[in-house]
């Protein structure tokens, strides 16, 4: 037992060495920019925050770096192997220098890109040269001698107070083979819930630490090792070198996106009874039209959304671009389709090249809001709401109210909608507020329902917990209608993505991608109530459409179009990864890896709908790989 004890304190060891070295390279960083913080008015509070909010990644890249020191602790523990022990050092000195080169390229690179380094920047060192060039000289010299300081001074700290030096003292004692299991077995369970950042449903990302309307306090909380990992990963995951989706010259492309998005004049219908309403958007996890009677589905699984259709305007023709959360935020607050391979999320080095919805409303004086009862973390959500610049920020951990309950994902629907109509009264008006539902969303262990649908087809939860979700807008709009901003109020309800149902649609289809969005509200036209809308869009579609209903600017959106504009070319498209699919009114096409899959075209007008889906998806990813 002794050797295991020694082993114990040697770990908690190299979680203190390794937690100092990080917040020593974060106190470099600000210190270094510290005009940038002068500049924002940074206060001393936030910027300890920084520190705060860094420990969760921190731990978990600890727990990958200490992975390997486990093994060979391990192995000089069951084979009584001592100078095993010594590829620690070498070991140490590799990862400390990789992690100080990470942090000093960053410092050296931040002033121009305001953003941490990723696999973008290291692209850049296989030219050398134009770095060299980019950065004064003296700079460039005195960032080289910070950084060979740091590492011999961490190399010897870790040699002086980490590193096991009575190797034979500490390995003379071969444990049981029993201790040694269960020493193991402990070890390997705690290394695994560090990487994962907790025992939760969601993995950890660097969104977790982003908790400032100050970017460079995101950029210096997000731990530099682990974030430029995560990049290589995520480009190693849509090869990025390269555009594979060319297929004809980039004039052409561009001439036929621009036709597609083009509109000769301006001749927008309005569908609001007055200016500048309040905007609540309640965005709805997973639901698919196939759950709505009135697009098709089956009756009474949304008895509650049935009865608000009679009181505002239903999109027929909506569709998904995208099949996950992160993918609906960027389309929805971004205006911009989701993409193949990868997501806008998963890139926070192009967050300064996107447009985003919030900065309009904020320039029109409303204020601007985002409440979700689980975590933001997915899919580095909270990370690109942050710097889309919403005013406030709400997720499970913030809410404190006694007696409600929670689910394994967050706050059930029930508790968090009518809640969530309650501190609307607490925000000036006019203001822009949406709300994610978490309960229609896998592992649906919703609270028991007095009265649950008896369907014996597939997908029987899901349906459920749509059918739970449905009943919490109730409840929603009971309390709204209580509160003195509801008159005042243009509400959307819309789904973030589908979702497989009964129909047990391909995923690949446009049956799949079949979408609900409802506009209701006081502030919607009277004669507007009941009707339905039946051109077709897709949710990148809305950031456009919505501001120019309040007459605000959408120079910005390119690839968000106006429904409303009566010169409007209506089209559908969304993306599985090489896979990508493009609706018109005269029908729809599919295509594999660019070559044609299937599709319903009359034969006169498909060999020019295939060029126009092609040319929109290379010219839509080459702009994404600019950024």
């Amino acid at each position: 037992m002794k050797a295991i004890a020694k082993l114990l304190i040697r770990f908690v060891k190299m979680y203190a060495f390794w937690l100092v070295f990080f917040a020593t390279m974060r106190i470099f960083f600000l210190i270094y920019y510290v005009k940038h913080l002068l500049l924002e008015s940074v206060s001393f509070g936030e910027i300890a925050l920084t520190f705060v909010h860094a420990i969760r990644l921190d731990i978990a890249t600890i727990s990958y770096l200490i992975v390997i020191p486990f093994l060979i602790l391990f192995v000089a523990l069951f084979c009584n192997r001592t100078k095993i022990v010594v590829a620690l050092k070498p070991y140490y000195l590799i990862t400390i220098g990789f992690a100080t080169l990470i942090v000093i390229g960053e410092t050296g690179l931040y002033g121009e890109w305001q953003t941490k380094l990723s696999y973008r920047a290291l692209s850049y060192l296989l030219r050398p040269t134009e770095i060299f060039d980019s950065i004064a000289t003296s700079t460039f010299i005195f960032l080289v001698l910070i950084a060979v300081a740091f590492i011999g001074v961490f190399y010897w700290l870790y040699v002086r107070f980490v590193y096991p030096k009575e190797v034979a003292q500490t390995f003379s004692e071969k444990p049981a083979i029993f201790q040694l299991l269960v020493f193991t077995l402990v070890v390997s369970v705690l290394l695994f819930i560090g990487m994962r950042g907790g025992i939760g449903a969601i993995p950890i990302s660097s969104s977790v630490a982003y908790f400032s309307r100050h970017n460079i306090l995101n950029i210096t909380a997000v731990n530099p090792a682990f974030n430029i990992v995560e990049s290589v990963v995520h480009v190693q995951e849509m090869n990025e070198n390269q555009n594979p989706f060319i297929v004809m010259n980039e004039e052409e492309a561009r001439l036929r996106v621009q036709n597609l998005h083009e509109t000769p004049y301006d001749s927008t219908v309005s569908i609001l009874a007055f200016e500048r309403p309040n905007i609540v958007m309640i965005i709805l996890e997973s639901w698919s039209a196939d759950v709505i009677e009135s697009l098709g589905g089956e009756a009474g699984i949304t008895p509650v959304f049935d009865e608000l259709e009679k009181e505002g305007l239903l999109f027929t023709g909506f569709y998904s671009s995208g099949n996950r959360t992160q993918q609906a935020m960027g389309s929805l607050f971004s205006g911009l389709p989701a993409l193949p391979f990868t997501t806008i999320t998963s890139h926070p080095e192009k967050y300064a090249s996107y447009p985003t919805i919030i900065n309009e409303f904020r320039n029109a004086d409303y204020y601007t809001s985002f409440y979700f009862g689980g975590e933001l973390n997915y899919g580095n959500i909270r990370s690109y709401l942050i710097y889309s610049g919403f005013d406030k920020i709400t997720e499970g951990k913030d809410i404190k109210e006694k007696g409600f309950l929670w689910g394994k994902l967050g706050l059930h629907d029930s508790y968090m909608l009518p809640w969530f109509a309650q501190q609307l009264s607490k925000q000036p008006e006019p203001f822009f507020s949406s709300v994610l539902t978490i309960s229609s969303h896998s592992p649906y262990d919703f609270p028991p329902l007095e009265q649950r649908i008896e369907w014996t087809e597939t997908e029987k939860e899901y349906i459920n917990s749509v059918y739970y979700t449905d009943n919490s807008l109730r409840l929603f709009f009971d309390e709204a209608k209580k509160q003195p901003w509801y008159n005042n109020t243009l509400f959307i309800l819309i789904s973030d993505h589908s979702h497989r149902s009964y129909r047990n649609r391909d995923l690949s289809s446009f049956g799949y991608r079949h979408i609900p969005m409802l506009m209701l509200g006081e502030a919607l036209k009277d004669s507007l109530k009941g009707q339905q809308f039946d051109l077709l869009m897709g949710n990148a579609d809305l950031p456009a459409t919505l501001l120019r209903q309040l007459n605000l600017p959408t120079d910005s959106f390119f690839w968000s179009k106006n429904v409303f504009n009566k010169a409007y070319k209506p089209f559908s498209y969304f993306e599985h990864d090489n896979i990508f699919g493009w609706k018109t009114p005269e029908g729809f096409i599919c295509t594999y890896n660019n070559e044609f899959r299937s599709g319903e075209v009359p034969k006169a007008v498909h060999d020019s709908i295939l060029l126009d889906a092609k040319a929109f998806i290379q010219v839509w990813f080459a702009e994404f790989l600019a950024y």
